[in-house]
């Protein structure tokens, strides 16, 4: 007697739907993405989710004509492209690590909330307060300001203090800590209860004498970005937490913003922080939190690195003219280039070998393969290779370096390895924002002020936006669905010559039999302007310099705005600059300050000014990422809360400010979800119901 087969059957075959709608009112500035929905998956499952958004401008001094709108992003990512053992933890079968251990896995990888808390406090400014008993009257006291020597013992003291109550190994805070205010600083206000974001009171005898300490904090600029993803992912932060909790909504919702808006021509998705990361976990390796010693140093240190990056996750665009730019034709194609032998010349590690025996195909000035300098008779073969060859670096050089993309194009296949594929797309949906006029329906300007109150009809600007989206979508495994969202401005450039203007002669004027043949180099001045400021040298080198690569002739496909008038006359400070929100790039900063005596009086006739200019970049990824960089783009210039000085970002023009930034837009997405899934509804969850058991009352749960 035999079997054929033996039914098995499914556990979860029986299906309900969980209404799981909720608000996320949040705040929002151009081109930071966060994440408005992260919800995990079980497989099989269906989520359907329906949403309404509501955006409101921050006060706009102008009626701008400036466009813009909340772009929404809906990803799927599978649990194993971040913890790979994870069907070995559900099923409780070894898995072997990469070095070859074999291992039974007993948990997910872990963090703390305390530990996430913390790493935002190292990114914030602090002002440290003691105690002091004042008078004869029981519980009378005050706080004083400590003054910090950080040149000192007193900022490890410090740090040690803040650690032993948050519950960590002490060594940690040798390399991490907040940033003490010095008593004496200048222009620095100090962080009080009524300003700070975040207080931490205390007693300690690390200085000798028991005392109280009250430690009060304001997040940087980039601490308040990482915030933002933390709590869309729905971590609470709480620094009294130190209960594990799991890092794979972390890892899951960067690879969904990598797969997506990552600058893949500059780094692979293989040499991020995060992949690293997942490489730790593949070892097994499931503690990312110090509370004992069961985590190196050095792995926690990778481990906040890779929290530092969520400060990035800005929204990169490629397909304008300005950011298609190239800083080599090549973009790192020639390491993939193949041996090959033409039987005339050969392109055989043609970048490292010299060797005068040989005939090889050599890199020319801007690393494209060339010709020898004395080639041989061309063939039929060598110039097919030669045609081949470029082919094939045009193709690497827009691909970059995502992997799944170089596969899918040089061998029309999928990488079967997982960790490679990129993540799921669902879909992708808009809410348009529109600006309308405000006027001024009284008269209170105060003559002689011209800061003061508004003239009868004077005018600014207000803003809404209103929308609706959504989206099924059914999951093959277990996962998290994410919906990212950011504010796009719509938006071009104006500065600079039309690149038309440099076709001269016969080797600029278009010719049809040479269109989009290879690659030519854009001068500067199609991009970049003195911004009304000549400083004393030619520092941008605009009449011989080059900004980028781009194939031959692309200058006469785009087009460029244009800004006249009034909006572009002048000193950049021009009441009109609101009105508009193309891209200004800030070459060139004045500052100006007025002059004071003795006695603090204002000496009429004397100023300091000085004329500075910015690094503005050539091509690079950095002009992908539109709203990073405020000399780059400078798109809050919308709004009375300015983020910074238009002129004044003149010493790390590539950093955001790090602090007093302010978010211009508040949106709410009101979410309607319905997720089907095995999971009985809650109703259902008391054990109180037959399966069978049509026969049931309500009962309140009070």
């Amino acid at each position: 007697m035999s079997f054929k087969s033996v039914l098995l059957g499914t556990s979860a075959n029986k299906n309900y739907t969980h209404n799981l709608s909720f608000d996320n009112n949040t705040t929002m500035d151009f081109g930071f993405l966060q994440p408005l929905l992260s919800q995990y998956m079980l497989p099989n499952s269906t989520i359907k989710v329906g949403s309404k958004q509501l955006v409101r401008l921050a006060p706009m001094p102008t009626p701008s004509f400036a466009r813009m709108y909340l772009q929404n992003f809906a990803r799927f990512v599978k649990m194993t492209d971040v913890v790979p053992y994870y069907e070995s933890l559900l099923s409780g079968i070894s898995f072997t690590t990469p070095s070859g251990v074999s291992v039974k896995p007993l948990q997910m990888p872990v963090t703390t909330n305390s530990l996430l808390l913390w790493y935002l406090l190292c990114l914030s400014r602090c002002t440290v307060y003691e105690k002091f008993v004042t008078g004869n009257l029981s519980g009378s006291y005050e706080w004083r300001k400590k003054t910090i020597d950080l040149l000192g013992a007193d900022v490890a003291k410090l740090s040690r203090m803040l650690l032993v109550r948050f519950g960590f190994d002490v060594d940690f805070g040798v390399l991490h800590h907040p940033s003490f205010f010095v008593s004496d600083e200048v222009d620095k206000v100090d962080v009080t209860p009524l300003n700070s974001d975040y207080v931490v009171e205390l007693d300690s005898s690390e200085f000798g004498t028991k005392k109280d300490y009250l430690f009060c904090f304001q997040f940087s600029t980039r601490a308040k970005h990482i915030r933002k993803q933390f709590l869309g992912l729905g971590y609470s932060l709480n620094g009294e937490d130190n209960k594990p909790v799991s890092i794979a909504p972390l890892l899951a919702y960067y690879k969904a913003y990598y797969d997506y808006f990552g600058l893949t021509r500059d780094i692979q998705f293989e040499q991020t922080k995060c992949f690293k990361i997942i490489g730790y976990i593949w070892e097994y390796n499931v503690n990312f939190h110090q509370l004992d010693d069961s985590v190196s140093f050095d792995m926690l240190d990778e481990f906040l690195s890779f929290l530092h990056d969520f400060s990035d996750l800005y929204y990169t665009d490629a397909s304008s003219y300005l950011a298609a730019h190239r800083s080599s034709p090549m973009n790192g194609a020639a390491q993939r280039l193949p041996r090959v032998n033409t039987g005339v010349w050969s392109l055989v590690d043609y970048a490292s070998n010299t060797s005068s025996s040989i005939k090889y195909l050599q890199r020319n000035n801007f690393g494209v393969p060339a010709n020898p300098a004395d080639p041989p008779q061309f063939t039929w073969l060598s110039l097919d290779l030669l045609r081949r060859l470029s082919r094939f670096v045009s193709k690497d050089s827009v691909i970059g370096k995502r992997l799944s993309d170089w596969v899918k194009v040089h061998y029309g296949s999928d990488v079967s390895f997982d960790l490679f594929k990129d993540s799921f797309n669902i879909s992708e949906w808009r809410t348009p924002i529109d600006i309308d006029d405000v006027f001024s329906t009284s008269e209170t300007a105060d003559i002689g002020n011209f800061d003061k109150g508004d003239y009868l009809g004077a005018y600014a600007g207000k803003g809404i936006g209103f929308g609706k989206g959504g989206f099924t979508f059914k999951a093959p495994t277990h996962g998290f669905v994410f919906v990212m969202s950011c504010i796009v401005p719509i938006t071009n450039i104006f500065q600079g010559n039309d690149p038309t203007l440099y076709a001269i002669d016969n080797d600029t004027i278009p010719r049809p039999e040479f269109d989009a043949l290879g690659y030519e180099f854009t001068p500067k001045g199609v991009f970049l302007s003195d911004n009304f400021l000549l400083g004393k040298s030619d520092d941008m080198n605009l009449t011989n310099g080059g900004f980028g690569w781009v194939p031959r002739y692309t200058g006469f496909k785009v087009k460029k705005n244009i800004v006249n008038g009034d909006m572009c006359c002048g000193y950049f400070k021009r009441d009109l600059l609101p009105y508009f929100n193309d891209r200004l790039i800030l070459s060139h900063s004045g500052t100006y300050s007025d002059v004071y005596n003795d006695k603090n009086e204002l000496q009429k006739g004397k100023f300091i000014f000085n004329i500075g200019a910015n690094s503005v970049p050539s091509a690079s990824t950095s002009w992908q990422q539109v709203c990073k960089y405020g000399f780059l783009a400078n798109y809050n210039r919308l709004f009375y809360n300015i983020k910074q000085d238009i002129n004044s970002d003149t010493i790390s023009p590539f950093l955001p400010v790090d602090y007093g930034e302010f978010d211009n837009f508040i949106a709410q997405t009101v979410f309607d979800v319905r997720v089907t899934n095995w999971l009985k509804p809650v109703q259902n969850s008391y054990d109180t119901v037959d399966e069978v058991d049509n026969g049931t009352i309500s009962q309140s749960t009070n």
